[in-house]
């Protein structure tokens, strides 16, 4: 480390160049915000500040979303250098339930939900004493990508007390349970889409014979059970597709793309795919599992209240059918039933929650001056981007947040 090190630096300088570092903290969080002394316990979220260039500008708040955070998010991002531009403080704020703070049981999941974490962004917002100068009441600015973005602007529209000012980037506003149009999208950028498609209408095929050695042998060169369903396997054929279609724009990205279609090219096409994707799934398994940590927390929230479900399009379209780069079985019905095996007796608020969403996203159609949205031309997502959004040249998803030099938009 630059301060344990340089011993032969005036002290002077030395205190100067040490002060600027990213510290963590702890914030206790009621576990309910909307019952009387806060549901009986606490959530302890953690948070990270920087005030590198802070000289009594607003605070910047920044989510990394669906996952733990770490110090550096802030110092890869676009909000270090929006605080270098308007002399800010930088928090990163975890949200409930992620990382650090895993849900003790899980009886505390029905504490997760939108409410309760906009509820956590306000009252943070509100009470907490970030600068250490004993001011609460600071300009706000509230960003994120992805479900985050979502998450500052769905927190910016329920709590209009706080003033805050918006700036998400690949927000999803436009909630639906089943999305196909995350395909569409990663059909212009992966070169092979039309190999990808023929792989897995084979695949469905040879699930749909009735054959039972058929469906045995395609299980294992897949490298699953014969115990494990027809739908477990549908969802490992677009691993590789989920993780390439939203990476960020450059030569990593498009090398990666290249090896992928590279491969999907050096055999017939579902048994090059059983190449790539056999490594993923992990070994064959008796029964289907269900995710732990942040990944169960985010299933939680698609079940009860996002969904975003990315799935097959359906049978009645014909064209985007035949076209399709997942497999037919992966449809609402039966991401409902993974909710109900990994959750058993939980109650969706889909269609509930959903009207908030699109009474937010209404209200933000053309909103200039409290908010800024954008996505990126290349993003699978785009298509639920809120009306309006400045649209990033050749980014894929969230990229213009990143600061990385290689996966910069051009």
């Amino acid at each position: 480390m630059l301060c344990a090190t340089a011993v032969h630096v005036s002290l002077l300088l030395l205190a100067a160049l040490c002060a600027a570092e990213t510290t963590r903290h702890v914030y206790h969080q009621p576990l309910d915000h909307f019952a009387p002394g806060g549901g009986g316990g606490t959530v302890p979220q953690t948070y990270f500040v920087n005030s590198d260039h802070f000289n009594g500008g607003p605070v910047i708040l920044y989510s990394v979303g669906e996952r733990g955070a770490q110090a550096t998010d802030i110092e890869d991002s676009l909000v270090y250098d929006m605080a270098r531009q308007t002399q800010a403080v930088v928090v990163l704020l975890e949200q409930r339930f992620y990382g650090a703070s895993q849900p003790n049981g899980p009886d505390q999941l029905q504490f997760l939900s939108v409410e309760q974490m906009m509820g956590d962004i306000y009252r943070f917002a509100t009470l907490a004493n970030v600068t250490g100068d004993g001011r609460t009441r600071r300009p706000w600015v509230l960003v994120g990508g992805s479900f985050a973005g979502s998450l500052a602007a769905w927190t910016g529209h329920a709590y209009p007390a706080l003033g805050a000012m918006v700036v998400a980037s690949s927000a999803p506003m436009r909630l639906v349970d089943g999305y196909w149009g995350f395909d569409e999208a990663a059909a212009q950028r992966i070169p092979c889409a039309p190999a990808l498609s023929q792989a897995v209408r084979r695949i469905d095929r040879e699930l749909d014979s009735g054959d039972d050695m058929r469906v045995r042998t395609i299980k294992r060169l897949f490298g699953l059970s014969p115990a494990q369903s027809a739908e477990e396997l549908a969802g490992v054929l677009t691993v590789r597709l989920a993780e390439l279609a939203p990476s960020p724009v450059g030569p990593a990205a498009d090398e990666e793309i290249g090896d992928f279609c590279h491969e999907l090219s050096s055999g017939p096409p579902a048994v090059a795919l059983a190449r790539i994707t056999r490594g993923l799934v992990g070994g064959p398994r008796a029964t289907a599992e269900c995710p732990g940590g942040d990944e169960r927390a985010w299933l939680w929230l698609q079940c009860t209240q996002i969904g975003l479900w990315q799935t097959a399009p359906p049978v009645a379209d014909r064209v985007r059918f035949a076209h399709r780069l997942r497999s037919r079985r992966l449809t609402v019905a039966y991401f409902d039933g993974v909710c109900r095996r990994c959750f058993p007796g939980f109650r969706p608020r889909r269609q509930e929650f959903r009207g908030f969403a699109d009474r937010a996203r209404r209200a933000y159609e053309g909103d200039t001056r409290s908010a800024v949205f954008s996505v990126g031309e290349l993003d699978p997502w785009r298509p639920l981007a809120v009306g309006g959004a400045w649209v990033i040249a050749g980014a894929a998803h969230a990229q213009d947040l990143q600061l990385n030099d290689e996966e910069a938009p051009p």
